[in-house]
Order: C-alpha cells, then sequence, then structure tokens
C-alpha cells in the first residue's frame, strides 16, 4: 500500500513539472500583420477597381506588383485528409482484419500517412459497423 500511494505522489508530481509553457504562443508582431493587411487592402482596391478575378491576376501577372507572398498558406486552414486521400487498400485492411494491419500499415514505415489514417478510418468504421449491428441483434433477440 505504500508502494502505491508512493507512485500515485510521484506521477501526480511528475505530471505538475511536465506541463510545458504557453507564454509565447500568442506574441504577435502588429506592425508585420498592419503591413500585410495594408498589402490585401491594395489587392482588393485593385481586384474592385479592374473587375478581375484572381486567376486572371496570375495569368496576366498582376500578382508581381503586391508584395505578399502568394504561395504560403496556413496549412491549418487546409483540408487534412478528404475522400481523394483515401487509399482503400488500408482501409479494407482496417475495416475487415484491423489486428493483422496494426503491423502491416500501422507499424510499416514504408507506409505514408493518408495510408496509416485511411487504416485508421476503416478501423473506426469497422468497430461502428460492429457496435450497430450487435446492438441491433441484442435488440431484436438475436444472439
Amino acid at each position: 500500500m505504500k508502494q502505491f500511494i508512493f507512485t500515485l505522489f510521484l506521477a501526480v508530481g511528475l505530471t505538475g513539472a511536465s506541463f510545458a509553457s504557453t507564454a509565447d504562443l500568442f506574441d504577435v508582431n502588429e506592425a508585420a500583420i498592419e503591413a500585410q493587411f495594408e498589402q490585401i487592402d491594395a489587392v482588393e482596391s485593385f481586384v474592385v477597381a479592374n473587375d478581375i478575378t484572381f486567376t486572371e491576376m496570375e495569368t496576366e501577372g498582376h500578382l508581381a506588383q503586391f508584395d505578399l507572398n502568394w504561395n504560403a498558406f496556413d496549412n491549418s486552414a487546409a483540408p487534412m485528409f478528404g475522400l481523394s486521400d483515401m487509399d482503400w487498400n488500408s482501409f479494407v485492411c482496417g475495416f475487415c482484419c484491423w489486428p493483422l494491419g496494426i503491423f502491416t500499415v500501422l507499424l510499416n514505415d514504408d507506409k505514408d500517412s493518408d495510408q496509416k489514417t485511411s487504416y485508421l478510418v476503416g478501423a473506426a468504421v469497422g468497430l461502428i459497423w460492429n457496435i450497430v449491428g450487435s446492438a441491433t441483434a441484442a435488440l431484436s433477440g438475436g444472439a
């Protein structure tokens, strides 16, 4: 019992020491943001004045007159994983034989993140399918 209490106190004590500092997460360079908004306002004025689309601006070379990095974007706003990224072999492996897929997909360094995500989606769909099937069978009086 003393070892359990000691281990519990040790775990709680180490947990308190392991929290990361978030002080610098919200440092904001207001001057840089203001400069970017000025450029965005200039782009907006140009678009409104010329009644032009972004694709037309790109093909006609008008983007060069604005001091914005058009290739940089926030990855958090981009879709992370979509149906077009689905690897159906990994999905089926997760859906049908998830224990084997742990070794053939998840722990395999040759598989990319889309394949691993497809496996996890397949395993989750298989789990939900089994839960719904078991609940339906139980409610209908089946085995």
